[in-house]
């Protein structure tokens, strides 16, 4: 079974569409955990609406705790073998829970990955992005060796609950990069993957999102923590060279956001030293390879370029 976990906070004005979008597909072998997370609005009504009209429908009440809290409370009730974490202002495709739970049980990977349709509210328009090539069920280091690509968001991963458990891997507490976080730990973990030709989910990118907000102090921090969890997946796993530019845009962004924040010269020089000696001791740091050397010559020497990389 399926087990699909929605955090929900104040999104009165979406949630409709994001549980019927679900409930439209015809596959029954499918949970539907709604975790209120304390809605100041209509969401908890609009929850227990669901939870009377649908059996597959399971609604949980907890105080305000953050998009994080609420994800490990659906984790902790969920009942499925997989998991599939949903936002709320987000829907599927009328046909998503048909072809995950047949792909789930024709291949039985550990981690399952599509493609998505992004649209702007901004100007209410569509722009669809690359279907992935097929892959059949293979090792996450094959995976990531054959396509140099890791993708930081949930919603296109559906997760196998036992690895979860297992490795009592869980969203941390913070507001911002707590998705990439949880899937370093992920794919530190898992140990075989499956990539479909399909996009199953639409993302809906609004002006108020969290990460939409302008650059915090607390924004800040959480680049940080992100940069601690990104050397704890390099010394502990395999090592690809697309990680390292991963690295090196946020250290960029931490600088740009930094003269936003009108920080002082010798304070943006501490912050930046402090994050560069996350990564001092990892024996590959000085790594002649090709890939290394290209994104480390493009990022401090000519970082235009490097930005369109």
């Amino acid at each position: 079974m399926l087990s699909i976990i929605i955090p929900v906070y104040n999104v009165e004005q979406y949630l409709n569409q994001c549980i019927d979008s679900i409930l439209c597909n015809s596959d029954d072998d499918v949970e539907i955990l709604l975790i209120n997370d304390g809605s100041t609005d209509n969401s908890g009504r609009i929850c227990e609406h669901y939870l009377e009209i649908d059996s597959r429908i399971k609604t949980f009440h907890k105080k305000n705790g953050g998009v994080s809290s609420a994800r490990n409370l659906g984790i902790e009730k969920a009942n499925g073998e997989y998991l599939w974490f949903i936002d709320p202002d987000d829907w599927i495709s009328y046909n998503a829970v048909e072809i995950i739970n047949e792909t789930l049980r024709r291949q039985e990977p550990e981690l399952l990955v599509f493609s998505h349709i992004k649209y702007l509210e901004s100007d209410k328009t569509f722009k669809e992005t690359i279907a992935p090539i097929e892959i059949e069920r293979t090792s996450i280091e094959n995976y990531t060796s054959t396509l140099g690509y890791f993708r930081p968001n949930v919603w296109c991963y559906v997760y196998k609950r036992k690895m979860i458990r297992q490795f009592d891997i869980s969203f941390p507490a913070q507001p911002y990069f707590e998705d990439e976080i949880f899937n370093l730990d992920i794919f530190a973990k898992a140990e075989s993957i499956v990539q479909i030709n399909e996009q199953l989910y639409f993302y809906r990118e609004r002006e108020n999102s969290a990460m939409t907000k302008p650059f915090s102090e607390e924004k800040l921090l959480c680049y940080i923590t992100l940069l601690q969890a990104y050397k704890c997946f390099m010394e502990n796993s395999f090592t690809k060279t697309y990680m390292w530019k991963n690295v090196f845009v946020y250290i960029g962004n931490m600088k740009s956001g930094m003269k936003k924040l009108n920080y002082s010269t010798k304070k943006q020089k501490k912050i930046i030293g402090k994050t560069k000696s996350i990564f001092k001791n990892l024996k590959f740091l000085n790594d002649d390879s090709r890939g290394i050397i290209v994104y480390k010559i493009l990022y401090n020497y000519f970082p235009s370029l490097f930005a369109l990389l």
